[in-house]
C-alpha cells in the first residue's frame, strides 16, 4: 500500500485528514478507528467506504465471535379448543368425604340410638343435637372443599342449618345430586328404624 495516497476518516461526523495510509494503519491497530468507521481516499470517487471494506481491514483488532446461538425450542403446538371444563378438584367433589357425611348422618345416628338405647333411654335430645352438629360440621367443611376446588357459588353455610337444601343447592352447583338422594333414603330409614324403636 504506498504512503504517499492520501486517506481522510469519519470521526465524531466530521472528517479528519488528509493523512498518509500509515496514520490510518496505527490508528487501526490501537483501536481509535472502528471497523464501521467510514473513510475515503481519492480512488472511492464519491463514496465512503467503512474501514473493514478496504485494505487497514487487515489491521483491525481480531475481535472473538461467538459460537451460533443454540437452536431455539420447537414450539409448543396449540391446545385444542375444547368446551368448557369444569374446575379442577371435580372428582374429588363429588366423592367429598364430607357429602356423604351430612346424607349419612340421619342414619348413623339413629343406628347408634338404636344401639344405646336400652342403657340411655332418656339420650334422645343429646343425640339429636350431636346430629344436627355433626351436620353442621360437615356442610363447613364441605363449602370449604367446594371453594377450594373452584366451585365459588358453593351454597351458603347457613343452609347446614336445614341439610336437604344444602345437598340439593350443593348438587346444582356440581351437576350431580347423588348425595341429596342418599340423604332423603337416610331420612326414611331412620324415621323406620326410631318407629319400630318405639314400638317395642
Amino acid at each position: 500500500m504506498p504512503d504517499d495516497v492520501i486517506w481522510f476518516y469519519e470521526q465524531n461526523g466530521s472528517h479528519v485528514g488528509p493523512v498518509p495510509a500509515r496514520v490510518v494503519k496505527q490508528k487501526c491497530r490501537e483501536g481509535a478507528i472502528a471497523a464501521t468507521t467510514l473513510c475515503w481516499q481519492p480512488a472511492f470517487g464519491s463514496t465512503w467506504r467503512p474501514v473493514r471494506s478496504t485494505e487497514f481491514a487487515a489491521d483491525l483488532p481480531k475481535v472473538a465471535q461467538p459460537p451460533p446461538l443454540p437452536e431455539p425450542p420447537p414450539a409448543r403446538p396449540a391446545a385444542p379448543v375444547s368446551a368448557p371444563q369444569r374446575p379442577a378438584g371435580v372428582d374429588i367433589v363429588k366423592a367429598s368425604p364430607n357429602a356423604w357425611g351430612i346424607a349419612l348422618a340421619p342414619l348413623a345416628v339413629t343406628i347408634f340410638a338404636a344401639l344405646i338405647a336400652r342403657s340411655a333411654p332418656k339420650s334422645g335430645a343429646v343425640l339429636d343435637a350431636a346430629s344436627f352438629g355433626i351436620t353442621i360440621h360437615f356442610c363447613r367443611a364441605d363449602k370449604k372443599q367446594l371453594l377450594e376446588a373452584g366451585y365459588y357459588n358453593a351454597p351458603s353455610a347457613w343452609w347446614s342449618l336445614f341439610s336437604p337444601v344444602y345437598l340439593w343447592q350443593r348438587g346444582t352447583v356440581v351437576g350431580e345430586r347423588l348425595h341429596f338422594w342418599v340423604l332423603m333414603g337416610s331420612i326414611v330409614a331412620a324415621i323406620i328404624i326410631s318407629a319400630a324403636m318405639d314400638a317395642e
